[in-house]
């Protein structure tokens, strides 16, 4: 990969002004879990087991976009960064504890990358990138709709809705803590349907 764009992102400070997010077009949960869907579904991958992020980020992606690229660089070139992905030019640059630790299932480096494949496929093509302020929407925010979709692709709704916590981080080599919150937001969805009159 040619990181000339990623360390002028770095060094124009960019990476600062995008910390929180940019603002993007809104979405709904919902869609973004069908689109997660779609892309398992795309993919050949089983919702019934643990999605093999890595081999996504290193052989699907590839196949399906023909410009994507990624790059694993050492702790001290990112500043401080776990991932950071460049929608515009198809590219993801993980830092390499996140990298190696994904490739022995940790759940939280799992989801780094799901979340960077997000950004990737839900935030290309962008006009303008606008720095998310106190008045955008939670929805707007690119931050969030990345951590819906990476929470969405990793722990299918449908699977997990009678599992417990720990079942779901096992079954889908999450950190509780994201299977604490898909749980939730699961829940929270269904008590909001079941209250609505028939």
């Amino acid at each position: 990969m040619a990181l000339s764009a990623f360390e002028a992102f770095v060094k124009n400070d960019r990476v600062d002004n995008f910390e929180n997010g940019f603002v993007v077009p809104p979405t709904s949960r919902e869609n973004i879990r069908r689109y997660a869907e779609r892309v398992r579904l795309g993919s050949g991958l089983d919702d019934r087991q643990a999605i093999p992020i890595v081999d996504l980020l290193e052989l699907t992606l590839p196949k399906s976009f023909n410009d994507f690229d990624y790059a694993i660089l050492p702790t001290e070139k990112m500043n401080g960064i776990s991932a950071l992905t460049i929608p515009d030019n198809n590219q993801i640059v993980l830092r390499q504890d996140i990298y190696e630790d994904a490739c022995t299932g940790d759940g939280y480096s799992r989801f780094t990358i799901a979340h960077e494949i997000g950004h990737l496929l839900m935030h290309r093509d962008l006009a303008r990138r606008e720095p998310v302020m106190s008045r955008t929407r939670l929805y707007e925010n690119s931050e969030w709709q990345a951590d819906a979709f990476a929470g969405e692709l990793l722990m299918p709704a449908q699977r997990i809705a009678t599992m417990s916590i720990e079942q779901i981080a096992e079954r889908y080599q999450v950190s509780p803590r994201a299977a604490e919150v898909a749980k939730s937001k699961l829940n929270k969805i269904t008590g909001i349907r079941n209250s609505l009159p028939a």
